[in-house]
């Protein structure tokens, strides 16, 4: 997961309103899904990538898996009552009911981060916590040099 959060970050300028505004749901799903899924194909391959630099796999197999990978995170994105839609079943489990026609597999992710986050006094951000402690210096215009700066004090 940390891969595509991290592609995401630096490619955030592509995920901007002025980007998306006019894409549909549907349209959006499919782009991002198609991002992450090329981002973590990438990644497994420069894992199993042998020391000679070939991974043993070719365009099909590469184009299949990312196929396949991209099926797989759309199951979360699109609502399970919508066209397309077919909610996961450990979604279902982690959940512990079904979602309604409108709520994809994320949406109650999201929605327990926010109800925990506003009970504790968080309505905007940039909030930050790190290790369940406010952190109110941070900054959304930090720089990734003062990201690593804090992060590197903070784990030592």
């Amino acid at each position: 997961c940390f891969p595509v959060r991290k592609a995401l970050f630096e490619k955030a300028p592509d995920w901007y309103d002025e980007k998306i505004y006019s894409l549909t749901r549907a349209e959006f799903y499919d782009q991002i899904s198609d991002f992450a899924a090329g981002v973590v194909v990438g990644d497994m391959e420069q894992e199993h990538q042998s020391g000679d630099g070939n991974d043993g796999n070719d365009e099909a197999t590469t184009s299949a898996l990312q196929a396949q990978t991209k099926e797989r995170i759309l199951q979360y994105l699109i609502p399970p009552m919508q066209p397309g839609g077919n909610f996961p079943l450990e979604a279902k489990s982690s959940l512990g009911s079904n979602p309604t026609d409108d709520e994809n597999a994320i949406f109650p992710y999201t929605r327990q981060v926010v109800k925990f986050q506003r009970k504790r006094g968080v309505h905007v951000t940039p909030t930050c916590f790190f290790n369940g402690i406010e952190q109110g210096q941070i900054s959304s215009s930090w720089s990734r040099k003062e990201w690593d700066d804090f992060l590197n004090r903070a784990l030592q």
